[in-house]
């Protein structure tokens, strides 16, 4: 039987013919890749810019003058430098920083305009455990200082009973180079390590890039190893 045309309806060119559900979804496909990598390219253009944090690692000579100062001026000792700065914040400095200094290790936050600092000084570290995607998409990393008796009142302090918690970023795998920079500077400042843990889900290469690093066993990350368990107060 013949098909019957509208006579208003020019017939189709030679070798073409109507195109499907899959072209087009094919042509949605590639626009929304051009859209990633344009919105790639611009994220990174604002990095760079400096109107948004670097969501990595960043050494402390690399950051903005106005964020450097801020570090001066409300985070650092006088004469103290940073190493290796994280923010783990989408543009204020301010409100989140991770840091390792010629001094320290520092972590602080600001909420609801209450800022808090807290940090372990080089020679006091005893213990670091990296907790690599196991609590947060990144990881964390918990620092022990030795355990010290106030002569006043006679609390304990440092040891097991409290720790350090910074966010550290695994972007480009610098969370290992501030890792080995730590360790080293730590040593460097006369600390007498006792542990050195990482998460039960580093790799095998993981653990070997990290000097006298050893796997968690397991239980809860934020209880403090044995052997600073173990030590005495000063």
């Amino acid at each position: 039987m013949a098909t019957r045309r509208n006579i208003d309806e020019p017939p189709p060119l030679p070798g073409t013919k109507k195109k499907g559900c899959l072209y087009w979804l094919l042509v949605l496909g590639g626009v929304f890749s051009g859209l990633i990598v344009l919105g790639l390219f611009a994220m990174g253009f604002l990095v760079e810019s400096g109107y948004l944090l670097p969501t990595g690692f960043v050494a402390g000579d690399d950051l903005s003058d106005d964020r450097q100062e801020f570090l001066r001026t409300e985070v650092l000792e006088d004469g103290e430098g940073a190493t290796w700065v994280y923010s783990a914040a989408v543009r204020s400095i301010r409100e989140d920083g991770n840091l390792l200094t010629d001094r320290r290790v520092i972590s602080y936050y600001e909420e609801e305009g209450v800022f808090e600092l807290d940090s372990v000084r080089l020679e006091d570290i005893v213990a670091v455990r990296a907790i690599y995607g196991e609590v947060l998409e990144d990881g964390e990393l918990v620092v022990w200082g030795r355990p010290w008796v106030d002569e006043d009142t006679g609390e304990v302090f440092g040891g097991d009973t409290d720790s350090l918690l910074l966010l550290i970023s695994d972007e480009d795998e610098l969370d290992h180079r501030f890792m080995v920079d730590l360790i080293e500077a730590a040593e460097g400042a006369g600390a007498e390590m006792v542990s050195v843990e990482l998460g039960g889900s580093a790799t095998d290469d993981e653990l070997k890039s990290i000097p006298d690093a050893i796997r968690f066993s397991g239980g809860d990350p934020y209880e403090a190893p044995p052997a600073v368990t173990a030590l005495k107060p000063e």
